[in-house]
């Protein structure tokens, strides 16, 4: 086949591998974010694990996203597993499909859409949501 899809800040290898911008590490921890969306899918147990693995990011300290489990007293074992199997695979290419499918199509990060229109300003975004808040 000899193609690629570019998903923004990964790109999807022919042989369903994935080739992230910002290297290795954010191919690894969009793995990992993944499968805590699939272990917890409940928003309130997953996004204070994935907030606590950005801010090492935010911080470079890409290492340290395991501390996350003990600092949030949970297990990592559903995490672990995941990302080490095909499932953490499976899942990335899930998403990587979804990202493909949006419409309009995602073109940077990050992608916010209301009512099927991309806002590309913080305000813009502020002030459309202040408007959906009052309809």
């Amino acid at each position: 086949m000899g193609w690629s899809r570019q998903l923004v800040n990964a790109k999807l290898q022919t042989n369903n591998t994935f080739k992230c911008r910002h290297g290795e590490y954010e191919c690894l921890l969009n793995t990992v974010e993944a499968c805590a969306i699939d272990a917890w899918p409940d928003v309130n147990e997953h996004f204070p694990f994935t907030y606590c693995v950005e801010n090492f990011v935010y911080q470079g300290k890409y290492l340290q996203w395991e501390t996350c489990f003990k600092t949030l007293g949970l297990d990592d074992k559903p995490i672990t597993d995941c990302v080490e199997s095909e499932k953490g695979l499976q899942l990335d290419l899930k998403y990587a499909a979804e990202t493909t499918a949006l419409q309009p199509p995602h073109t940077y990060v990050p992608w916010v859409v209301v009512d099927g229109q991309p806002l590309y300003e913080v305000e813009t975004l502020q002030r459309t949501h202040v408007q959906a808040v009052q309809e």
